[in-house]
C-alpha cells in the first residue's frame, strides 16, 4: 500500500508542477525521493533533478543526478540520470 501511495504522490507532484507550482512539486518529489522505496525513489529523484534544472538550480540538480547515477539499483533511472548529467555540461 505504501508503494501505491508513493506512485500516486509522484503523479500528484507532476500535476502540481504542470499547474506551475515548482516549489510544491519539488517538496512532494523530495519526500518520495527520501522515502527510500527504491523503485519510486529513483524516479522521484530524477524528476526532482529535472525540476531543479528548470528552476535554475543546476548545482543541486547535478549532485542529485550524480547520486542517482551512482547507484546501480536505480536501473533505468541511473542511466537517465547519467545522460542528463552529460546534457548539463
Amino acid at each position: 500500500a505504501e508503494l501505491e501511495n508513493l506512485e500516486k504522490e509522484i503523479g500528484a507532484a507532476m500535476s502540481v508542477l504542470s499547474a506551475g507550482d515548482i516549489n510544491k512539486a519539488s517538496e512532494m518529489l523530495e519526500k518520495v525521493y527520501k522515502s527510500d522505496a527504491s523503485e519510486f525513489s529513483a524516479q522521484a529523484g530524477y524528476l526532482l533533478a529535472l525540476v531543479k534544472v528548470q528552476s535554475g538550480k543546476k548545482a543541486d540538480a547535478e549532485s542529485l543526478l550524480k547520486e542517482i547515477a551512482g547507484n546501480a539499483k536505480n536501473g533505468a533511472f541511473a542511466a537517465l540520470a547519467n545522460q542528463e548529467l552529460s546534457n548539463l555540461k
